[in-house]
């Protein structure tokens, strides 16, 4: 498989948040993906995307983290626990082929992350503890029989490589299956777009659909 989309996604746990900024009556931690702690948008996204509904997300999620340093130490400086939020997706070409390389970080509170892709099933190239080598680490990738997954642990402190073809027009989350990381923003969006005419187009939604 020759790869035409490179990405790299951090994950991190963060300080809690404002009780004002949460809209909450207490205080609760953050969760992000490089650095964007996702914010669920009062209209669905993949209606807002069907129907060319403007203002609901934003397309500029970031390819890599906004700052690299060793995301493994024990300690790391306190205000870099503080998250942006919104809600933003990275809109993919239909039939464009992805490599993404999860990285596990310390900041707060390091864990595992069991990540899901809503929609496929990609191939797991690659895993290991510390830092990812975009130099190295590739060159021990298995691409003769990596396994198929929908689901799969980035290890605490390490990272994980991943690769799928983005032949499934749509939108589709993609986030930790730890429920409070989840509620707290380590997710974000994919959108598959249409191919080019006259390829494969998304379906519209069912006349019977009930609405939400």
């Amino acid at each position: 498989m020759e790869i035409n989309t490179h990405l790299f996604y951090t994950f991190s746990i963060n300080s809690p948040c404002e009780v004002n900024y949460c809209l909450g009556k207490e205080s609760r931690f953050l969760a992000n993906v490089n650095n964007i702690s996702f914010l669920n948008p009062s209209i669905d996204i993949l209606q807002a995307y069907y129907c060319c509904i403007q203002g609901v997300y934003g397309t500029n999620f970031p390819d890599f983290p906004q700052l690299f340093f060793d995301f493994t130490v024990d300690y790391l400086p306190t205000d870099w626990e503080i998250p942006q939020q919104g809600t933003k997706v990275r809109v993919l070409d239909y039939n464009s082929t992805v490599e993404l390389a999860f990285q596990g970080t310390n900041l707060r509170h390091g864990s595992d992350h069991p990540m899901h892709l809503h929609g496929y099933c990609f191939y797991v190239v690659g895993l290991g503890l510390g830092n990812f080598n975009k130099d190295k680490d590739p060159s021990r990738y298995n691409l003769v029989d990596p396994p198929l997954q929908n689901t799969f642990h980035v290890p605490k402190n390490g990272w994980m490589a991943i690769r799928f073809k983005a032949n499934n027009l749509g939108v589709w989350y993609i986030h930790c299956h730890i429920d409070r990381h989840l509620v707290w923003g380590m997710g974000t969006v994919f959108i598959v777009k249409d191919g080019e005419s006259p390829g494969p187009k998304m379906s519209p939604p069912p006349p019977d659909m009930p609405p939400c």
